[in-house]
C-alpha cells in the first residue's frame, strides 16, 4: 500500500468525504513517516480530535473481502420442495387506490396458479377484513388458509404455527400490497426469523409509487431478493423436462402485463 493509495482510501481532513474515526495504515508507514499529512498534523500538535490511528503488519491484517464459500452453498434456489407463497392483503377496498392494482392482480394470480399446480403451500393475509373487505375475486383463495390481522406483517403465530406444517419451507414467495407497509414488514420479519425473502417485485405495488420504489430498495438492503414472477415460476419447474412443464407453460405464455416498474421516475430513479 503506498502513500497514494493510503491518500485515497482516508482523504485529507478538508476533503468533502467524512473522515472515519479510525485510520488504518500499514506498519512501514508509521516507521517511514510517510503518513498523510493531516495525520501527522495531528500527531505534531497533539490534536484532542476522536480520531485513532492503527498501525497493521500486513494489508491482510485489514480484513480484505473474501467469498464466504458456506455463506454461499447456504443459499436455497426456489423449488417446489422448499418454497411457499405468501398473498399479502390484496383486498376490495384497495381497488382505487393502488398504483397499477389490476396488473398487480394478474400477476399474483399467475403466482397462485403456479403453486396450485405445482402443489406449493400458499398462505393468505387480510388486513381488517371487516372494513377492508375480502380478498380480491381475481384471485381464488377458497382452498387456501386465509388469516385475518391487524399487524401490519404478515408473520402473525398463526401464520408461523401453520408453517411448521411443512418443515422444508426455506423460501417465501411474496406477494401483495402496500409495498412499504405490510410487504415490507413482512419481508423483514421473514429474513429475521431465517427464511429467504423472494420479493415478487411484478406483484408489489404501493399507493405512491415513491413508497413502492423505496420499499423495494429497503426489503433489498434487508437481505431480500427482488425478482420477477415469470423468473419464479420458471425456477420452480426447473427445466422443460417437468411433468407439469406444458401447464405451467400456459400461464406465462404471454407477457406479463407492465406494472410500471421502469416507466415512472423520481429524482431520476425508477421503482427498481
Amino acid at each position: 500500500m503506498s502513500t497514494s493509495d493510503a491518500e485515497l482510501m482516508f482523504p485529507e481532513e478538508n476533503s468533502n468525504i467524512a473522515r472515519p474515526f479510525i485510520h488504518v495504515f500499514p506498519r512501514h508507514q508509521h516507521k517511514r513517516n510517510t503518513l498523510p499529512s493531516w495525520v501527522l498534523d495531528l500527531q505534531q500538535t497533539g490534536s484532542k480530535s476522536r480520531s485513532q490511528c492503527v498501525y497493521v503488519d500486513t494489508v491482510q491484517s485489514l480484513g480484505s473481502p473474501k467469498v464466504d464459500k458456506m455463506a454461499a452453498t447456504n443459499i436455497a434456489r426456489i423449488s417446489t420442495k422448499n418454497s411457499a407463497l405468501f398473498l399479502c392483503d390484496m383486498q376490495e377496498k384497495f381497488r382505487k387506490t393502488i398504483s397499477y392494482y389490476p396488473q398487480i392482480l394478474q400477476v399474483s394470480s399467475r403466482m397462485l396458479q403456479a403453486a396450485q399446480i405445482l402443489d406449493i403451500p400458499v398462505i393468505v393475509t387480510e388486513q381488517y377484513p371487516k372494513g377492508l373487505g375480502p380478498t380480491v375475486s381475481e384471485l381464488d383463495v377458497s382452498k387456501c388458509p386465509v388469516f385475518p390481522k391487524m399487524k401490519f406483517s404478515m408473520m402473525l403465530p398463526e401464520v408461523e404455527e401453520h408453517l411448521k406444517q411443512y418443515p422444508n419451507v426455506k423460501n417465501i414467495l411474496l406477494c401483495g400490497i402496500e409495498g412499504h407497509v405490510c410487504v415490507q414488514s413482512t419481508a423483514l420479519d421473514l429474513q429475521q426469523k431465517g427464511f429467504q425473502t423472494n420479493v415478487i417485485v411484478d406483484a408489489v405495488s404501493s399507493r405512491s409509487m415513491v413508497d413502492r420504489m423505496y420499499a423495494l430498495q429497503r426489503m433489498k438492503e434487508g437481505g431480500a431478493h427482488l425478482t420477477t414472477s415469470e423468473s419464479v415460476i420458471l425456477g420452480l419447474v426447473e427445466g422443460s423436462d417437468h411433468p407439469d412443464f406444458r401447464a405451467i407453460q400456459k400461464i406465462i405464455w404471454d407477457s406479463a402485463p407492465d406494472s410500471g416498474l421502469l416507466g415512472k421516475t423520481f429524482n431520476g430513479e425508477t421503482p427498481v
